[in-house]
């Protein structure tokens, strides 16, 4: 809808004013407006909220977890490309390890959907040198010892996150090294969007600024789309696959993914910045919160509010 909070921030990053959306609003209503203000990447069809989880050998990259309820063989085989280059990019690891999230490590594990993807997953090409593993099983995500990279469903991935939460709380907390992810990324749009927790705190929102300014000061989004598309990747310009983005949108109505989203979202910030950044990982330093977070990024936030899915 016209003139809701986060419709003015992503308009705010697409004119230059801003250089990163930071939401903790409704999910369905962020993502769409990314999409309909920013534009899609070539080929992506559904962005992917991308999440970064602690594993005991070391970080592993999660998606999609809440970017869409939809999946297909196709998506998630999208998916994996997206993650490779994420992962190759932001958490600079050579050669990533892919795997597709399943019920078993045997071929043929799954559900239709799961084995249909599984041999596209051991023919596509993959870029960063990323390889393809195989199935993996849910330990695999807070291990890190199969995979570095985990594809799943945004339905499967957003309860998986919240489930590995809930596991930390109850064993008194995330490994030390890293602590548990409390905001996303969404990839396969042409701007850094992210989305902070639906119930994140004041901390969580300081930790989502800490990692938008961390992405936007790596150019983090312009160089996986550069390293997925080449140079026509790092442009801000409207990419292709938006003459589809009212179909898109009236999709996620369908799916009830779009919420009203008033009092919640995001407030677009211009000419404020915080200096320093103290972050000491890809998903932000919460011992800090909200404090000496960037130096020179304008990055557009508002105020946590329940209804994100990140």
């Amino acid at each position: 809808r016209s003139g809701t909070t986060i419709g003015a921030t992503v308009a705010a990053v697409a004119d230059g004013s801003a250089d990163a959306v930071v939401s903790a609003g409704a999910t369905g209503a962020s993502v769409t407006a990314a999409v309909v203000g920013l534009g899609r990447w070539p080929e992506v069809r559904q962005p992917a909220l991308v999440a970064t989880v602690p594993g005991i050998t070391g970080p592993v990259t999660l998606l999609d977890v809440g970017g869409s309820l939809e999946s297909r063989p196709a998506l998630l085989a999208r998916h994996a490309v997206l993650g490779a280059a994420y992962a190759a990019i932001v958490h600079r690891i050579d050669r990533p390890r892919v795997g597709l999230l399943s019920v078993g490590t045997e071929p043929g594990k799954g559900d239709q959907i799961r084995r249909a993807t599984d041999p596209i997953l051991a023919t596509q090409p993959l870029p960063c040198g990323a390889r393809y593993v195989g199935l993996v099983e849910g330990y695999d995500v807070t291990s890190g010892a199969r995979a570095d990279v985990i594809v799943t469903d945004g339905f499967t991935g957003n309860v998986l996150l919240k489930g590995i939460e809930g596991a930390y709380a109850l064993a008194g907390g995330p490994p030390t090294n890293g602590g548990a992810p409390r905001a996303a990324v969404l990839l396969g749009v042409a701007g850094t969007v992210v989305v902070c927790h639906g119930a994140a705190g004041a901390a969580d929102v300081a930790s989502g600024i800490a990692f938008a300014a961390h992405l936007h000061r790596r150019n983090a989004v312009p160089a996986i789309a550069a390293v997925l598309y080449g140079d026509a990747g790092d442009r801000n310009e409207r990419a292709e696959g938006d003459r589809n983005d009212n179909e898109y949108v009236d999709d996620l109505r369908n799916r009830s993914l779009v919420k009203d989203d008033r009092n919640k979202g995001v407030k677009g910030v211009r000419n404020r910045s915080v200096k320093g950044d103290r972050s000491k990982s890809d998903m932000g330093d919460r011992s800090e919160p909200g404090r000496k977070l960037m130096t020179d990024p304008e990055v557009a936030v508002g105020p946590a509010t329940e209804g994100g899915t990140a």
